[in-house]
This record gives structure tokens, sequence and C-alpha cells, in this order.
């Protein structure tokens, strides 16, 4: 059996080992370094302050503006040098877990949706002037109500009724009332 000889060429760029051990601002400082960039250039490439990249490589987060701010940063730099920025940014997330200070989560009141509701209708002037017309309409429309008196035909008994016997029947008139005249 003949053995592939596989040689690798030269053109693969294989991204860089990541110590676990090591610190975010340890492995863009070695990156940046091993590929001959001075910070400057980073700072005009990256659109970020040279502050800000200095302080990634100090592993000194507390110069940057805000944890949300620090994260992207860390990601925007990362790419830039050709490495995992959101593997990177998710190693931040994890060695920086407390110290974001965010408050937790609350439940959202009631009245916010109150006022989101009220917020939209007065931003939407024809869709409140159309409610006002249907609460007006359903209001003064006699149709529903039992307080007006209508010229209705009487009403009669059902006819499906059938008395159980015959002693139960009852004339709908007067027995001893004569007969209307035709």
């Amino acid at each position: 059996m003949q053995e592939n000889n596989i040689n690798m060429s030269q053109d693969f760029e294989f991204e860089p080992e990541v110590d676990i051990n090591e610190t975010i601002g340890q492995i863009v400082n070695r990156s940046r370094l091993e590929k001959g960039i001075k910070i400057e250039k980073a700072a005009l490439e990256t659109k970020l302050k040279i502050q800000y990249l200095q302080a990634i490589e100090k592993d000194d987060f507390d110069a940057l503006p805000a944890p949300i701010y620090a994260k992207n940063f860390i990601r925007i730099y990362a790419n830039f040098l050709g490495l995992d920025g959101v593997g990177i940014s998710k190693k931040y997330d994890s060695t920086n877990i407390g110290l974001a200070g965010l408050p937790a989560r609350k439940k959202t009141a009631f009245t916010y949706y109150i006022s989101l509701f009220f917020h939209f209708l007065f931003r939407h002037p024809f869709i409140l002037l159309g409610i006002i017309v249907v609460l007006i309409i359903l209001f003064f429309y006699p149709g529903g109500s039992d307080d007006i008196e209508h010229d209705e035909l009487p009403s009669f008994p059902s006819t499906t009724l059938q008395p159980a016997s015959l002693d139960d029947y009852q004339p709908v008139f007067d027995l001893n009332e004569p007969l209307p005249k035709s």
C-alpha cells in the first residue's frame, strides 16, 4: 500500500495557540507583537482610542467606559489581530462576571403597559378618534336598550307546545263571548 504524503503548504495561517491561563491582555499583546503591529496603527484601524487598547493589553478594564463597551472593544481588537473576538470577549464575561454591577432584572410594572397603550393612542389620533366614535355609538344607540317603547306586534305563545291531556287544554278565547260577526 502506498502511503499518501501530504505536505502542508505555508499558505495556511493558523490561529495562534491560546493558553487557558493567559489573560486577555497577554493574548492580544502577544498577538500584536508577533504580527509586528504598532499600537498606534491598531488604534487607527479599529477606531478605538490608544488608551483603551493599552488598558486592554494591561488587563485594566476599569479604565474602559463600561463593561458592555469593554466587551465590544475586546471583540473589535481581537478580530483586528486575527483572533477569535467572540471567544475572547466571552472569556472577559467569564472572568469579570461580578464586576458589571448591573442591577437584578425587575418585573415590568403594569402601569408601564398602560402608559405604552396611551402613548400609542395619542401618537395615532385616527385610531383614538375611531375608538371614541365607536364608544359614542354604543352608548347612544337605542337598539339594545329596553327603556324605549317600540311599536311591536304582540307576542303569541309558541304553538309547538302541546298540552299533556285534554283536561289541561285551555282555549285562547272565552267561550261565553259571542263570535265576531263577519
